[in-house]
Order: C-alpha cells, then structure tokens, then sequence
C-alpha cells in the first residue's frame, strides 16, 4: 500500500488514457478502465471472504 501510495500521485491523465494492447476487447481497455475492473474484482473478493467469515463466525462489524 505504501508503494501504491508513493507511486500514483505522479501518473498523469495521459497515463490512464493509455490504451492497452488488448485486441480480444473491442474497444479496447485504457490502463485507467483496467485499473477500475481490477480494484472491482479485488472488492468483491474480499466481500466473498467476509461473507464466508460471517457464516463461520457470526455477524458483527469486527474485521
């Protein structure tokens, strides 16, 4: 995180309009839409594994 934190402030709009050589897409994706889909696909899996900690342990707002 500390990495992230210390790198992405200096990217520029021009790096995330970027298009990605990904010909199997039509449009294909900009480095900004990848980023996107994958810290969508990271927030849902982490939802699954609280979903599954919830059923073993219980329901409550501990982490």
């Amino acid at each position: 995180f500390a990495r992230a934190k210390r790198y992405l402030p200096h990217l520029t709009c021009k790096y995330f309009n970027r298009v990605l050589d990904e010909p199997q897409y039509d449009p294909m994706p900009t480095v900004g839409v990848r980023l996107v889909s994958v810290l969508s696909d990271n927030t849902q899996h982490v939802g699954q594994a609280l979903f599954v900690r919830g059923m073993l342990q219980g329901f409550g707002w501990r982490v």
